[in-house]
């Protein structure tokens, strides 16, 4: 039976290893597609910002969007279909658990038969200036994905929706 070692005699002598961080990394890390997060703009009938007891909710309409019942910005909510469609993490947390204090949630309706919703719930900041992410989970899967704070903050500072907070 082989140990990984080697034998000297009578003797067993184990093997030392060494390998790379980053393949300790990943092998210490959830192993599931960064783009599970995203989805298609067509596919999206409703997108809900909802940040505390504050909701806005962007409507799917014949050829355009309504923010809480008016004309929502055309740019600005382009960027934001777009920034979902791209949602890509960097990263991953942990297989299991929840996000203790969640500071948002986006609560996606799509364009199906049976209006399937996607919700995506958003974990404080962590980190600074340009390693800053939030640790956000989609409902139904068990694992926690980092995304860089300028994506999220994208979603929370959008027009009409609830200033972007830094957590305490």
């Amino acid at each position: 039976m082989n140990q990984g070692g080697r034998r000297r005699g009578d003797r067993f002598w184990p093997a030392v290893f060494v390998v790379s961080s980053a393949l300790v990394d990943a092998v210490l890390h959830p192993l599931v597609s960064r783009d599970v997060l995203a989805i298609a703009a067509p596919d999206v009938a409703q997108l809900a910002i909802v940040r505390g007891t504050e909701r806005h909710e962007l409507v799917s309409t014949d050829g355009g969007w309504t923010l809480d019942g008016a004309a929502a910005p055309t740019d600005a909510t382009q960027a934001l279909l777009d920034r979902l469609a791209d949602l890509r993490a960097i990263g991953t947390t942990s297989y299991g658990g929840r996000i203790a204090r969640p500071i948002a949630t986006l609560e996606v309706i799509r364009h199906s038969a049976d209006s399937m919703m996607d919700r995506l719930v958003i974990g404080p900041l962590e980190g600074t200036a340009d390693d800053a992410w939030h640790e956000v989970r989609r409902e139904g899967l068990d694992v926690g994905f980092r995304v860089r704070a300028s994506v999220v903050d994208a979603f929370l500072g959008y027009p009409g929706a609830v200033a972007v907070v830094p957590a305490p």
